[in-house]
């Protein structure tokens, strides 16, 4: 998802940015709790309230987590109308896969409206691992009717398409 269809400045560096909260103040949190959070084992407005002073955000988790969302990411409306009129028109199912909680995944199908492009996500939030690792793989192959040979992926990091090569 990000990278390919959702392009945008990390969150970490518009919060530093906009709030003068810096990379050396969030980091600790992407870096520890967050991963807990991007498969499923953490809720993510749960870790930030017990961050928020820590980082001196004076707002509620809603408020950061708006401010997180809303203006963060540029849809790559090219890769919509790829999907659209030359894989979907033909009958082509179209999934996306990512590494994302569950807020931001659901924010960007809903919200953002990435479920009209798509016929579903994969999200490490849900799936409980992350790509590149073969598991990742191996539960979104369980959930759809098709063979690894029927199957065509991309992704714009190296380490994750080598994942995908080697779980077939």
């Amino acid at each position: 998802m990000d990278g390919m269809i959702v392009h945008g400045e990390r969150f970490s560096k518009r919060l530093a940015n906009t709030f003068g909260i810096s990379l050396e103040i969030t980091s600790p949190f992407f870096k520890g709790p967050f991963q807990e959070c991007l498969v499923g084992n953490a809720d993510l407005k749960f870790e930030l309230q017990k961050i928020l002073p820590e980082w001196g955000w004076k707002g509620t988790v809603d408020e950061l987590i708006a401010f997180w969302f809303s203006p963060e990411a540029t849809l790559i409306h090219s890769g919509f109308e790829l999907v659209a009129s030359a894989l979907r028109a033909r009958g082509i199912h179209c999934y996306l896969a990512t590494n994302n909680e569950q807020y931001r995944t659901s924010h960007l199908m809903k919200e953002r409206g990435l479920s009209e492009w798509f016929d579903g996500v994969f999200s490490s939030a849900n799936l409980g691992c992350k790509k590149p690792e073969p598991a990742f793989f191996e539960m979104v192959l369980a959930q759809i009717p098709f063979t690894k040979d029927e199957i065509m992926f991309w992704d714009d990091d190296q380490e994750n398409v080598d994942g995908a090569r080697t779980a077939g």
